[in-house]
């Protein structure tokens, strides 16, 4: 966020409770109208839909210093999905009619929405650009290649790249549309080639190697 849009949006959320919920948490179903919407200053949210046989589909993962649902507050669009906790999460909840008014006042802020959104957009982009390989493996690769560029990372003087969003192999399966085993047995491939390891107690992966990571598209 650009400081003055990040000030004046923490001063407005500061009005409303603190709210800490633990990882599996599901914020907004996709059943219900939105409470409200959700600042999200710690932690990670995954959005996803739930088709008629029960199978998850993951679109977006929501880090620190996002609003949603965005399409639901601004646009007016009935809300459809799900959120859920990551990981353990810290967010406040504005009612969406007093936002509206906060930012109907507030151009500096309007840019910035603007600018989220069109991140959105972009993100959205690389997720389906992930998708569009033939080769599971491939998948994977791009997704985990997509990660490594869009969320937060550390990287060590060696060149890992330790990618912090907690996510598991359901959760990898469920936006590549890959199945749960096939996702294992790729991560394990890649860890047996000295590309990437994992912290299961963490659940963060790092890529040790991101140009071999990399040469696997080819």
């Amino acid at each position: 966020m650009e400081n003055g849009a990040s000030s004046k949006i923490h001063k407005f959320f500061g009005k409303y409770p603190k709210e800490t919920h633990k990882r599996g948490t599901i914020l907004i179903s996709a059943t219900d109208t939105p409470l409200g919407v959700y600042l999200l200053s710690k932690g990670y949210v995954k959005q996803y839909s739930i088709s008629t046989e029960g199978k998850i589909k993951a679109v977006n993962i929501f880090k620190a210093g996002s609003f949603f649902p965005m399409m639901w507050a601004f646009g007016g669009i009935p809300n459809e999905y799900y959120y859920e906790a990551m990981s353990e999460i810290v967010v406040q909840r504005a009612p969406r009619d007093n936002l509206l008014k906060f930012v109907k006042r507030n151009h500096v802020i309007l840019e910035d929405l603007l600018k989220r959104l069109m991140a959105g957009v972009n993100g959205l982009i690389h997720l389906t650009e992930s998708l569009m390989y033939d080769s599971a493996r491939k998948k994977l690769v791009s997704f985990l290649l997509m990660l490594s560029k869009r969320f937060d990372r550390r990287v060590d003087k060696s060149g890992k790249v330790t990618i912090d969003v907690p996510l598991t192999h359901h959760d990898i399966a469920s936006f590549t549309g890959m199945i749960r085993e096939t996702v294992s047995y790729d991560m394990k491939r890649l860890q047996k080639q000295g590309i990437l390891e994992e912290n299961s107690r963490r659940r963060t992966i790092v890529i040790k190697d991101i140009r071999k990571l990399e040469a696997e598209l080819g």
